[in-house]
């Protein structure tokens, strides 16, 4: 790991029910999960600086947990907070906007159901030479992403000064933010902030989540993919991406597994006699895997995931 990159989770406590991944509203499922995500990372960056960015301090007994992980909290407030009626969903997200600013140096930030299955070197081997790293996502043009496709985001990139062509949506799963690059980023993502207020209030289309106001963003910094290192991995029973080369992989964004897999991993993440903490790296990525359903199947997965393909292939012969 490179001296100085820390890794962060930026999270506001909001209203649950925005998030169409959780099959009942709490904010348990985010707090077990952040839990399993500063885990895994510290199993395998033992000195790396850990840090939450939040608007408040978790509940116990996820409080104690991250602190034994040697987790730092920064509390700051959610500045960028959308009014009532800009979004339905993900208003949340708009807290890495916060977080931007008030956590410093360079950072990596994730969201709060990632798990990371190995050391940071590779991954920051790779923008060793540019400002960030981030996750472009393939959308097709006229692909509604949470409220904005890439075609409607390349005309208010283009009101904003931007020259014309569709422009690269970036995932939220990981921001890899260089020093130099952060207060490019923090007065371009404000630009657009101010933007999608105005444009919100006048009844347009405008920038939703954190990903289309970064995405605008990063068109003025150096920016590398990181799509050899970091995937959103889909493993719902009737959406499924998962391949065989998620095992090179540093980091999987599982947005699906906050109510299974994260739930199954935390006891063991909180238990430092564990498997997570002793097992083997062969092991301990084998169980892992289990766990979120991308290798090694229990039976109960496989049969659910089957009804699922099932189900799929039903409705296709409908069409």
């Amino acid at each position: 790991m490179d001296d100085g990159w820390g890794v962060a989770v930026a999270f506001a406590p909001m209203d649950p029910g925005q998030s169409p991944n959780l099959e009942r509203p709490s904010l348990e499922p985010y707090y077990r999960s952040m839990v399993v995500t500063f885990g895994s990372v510290r199993r395998w960056n033992p000195v790396l600086l850990l840090t939450l960015a939040t608007t408040e301090r978790p509940p116990e007994p996820h409080a104690d947990a991250l602190s034994e992980l040697g987790v730092r909290e920064v509390l700051t407030p959610f500045e960028h907070r959308p009014p009532d009626g800009f979004t339905t969903r993900f208003a949340a997200s708009v807290y890495q906007l916060d977080a931007l600013a008030a956590v410093s140096g360079p950072t990596v930030f994730l969201d709060p159901d990632v798990v990371c299955r190995g050391p940071f070197d590779d991954l920051l081997d790779v923008i060793a030479h540019a400002s960030v790293g981030a996750l472009p996502l393939a959308y097709a043009p006229d692909q509604d992403i949470n409220g904005l496709s890439r075609s409607q985001a390349e005309a208010i990139h283009r009101e904003l000064g931007e020259p014309a062509g569709v422009p690269v949506h970036y995932g939220g799963e990981c921001y890899a933010v260089s020093g130099e690059a952060r207060q490019t980023l923090l007065e371009r993502a404000e630009t657009a902030w101010s933007d999608s207020l105005e444009r919100w209030r006048a009844g347009l289309p405008h920038f939703v989540t954190e990903e289309h106001l970064l995405s605008y963003a990063l068109r003025g910094v150096d920016v590398v993919p990181l799509d050899g290192h970091v995937k959103r991995i889909w493993t719902a029973a009737r959406h499924r991406t998962v391949s065989a080369s998620d095992g090179r992989l540093t980091l999987w964004h599982l947005p699906a597994e906050k109510e299974h897999g994260f739930a199954d991993v935390h006891p063991v993440v909180v238990d430092r006699q564990s498997w997570f903490w002793a097992a083997p790296p062969v092991e301990w990525h084998r169980r892992i895997a289990r766990s979120f359903g991308v290798g090694h199947r229990t039976p109960r997965r496989l049969m659910r995931d089957t009804a699922g393909r099932t189900l799929n292939a039903l409705e296709r012969t409908r069409r």
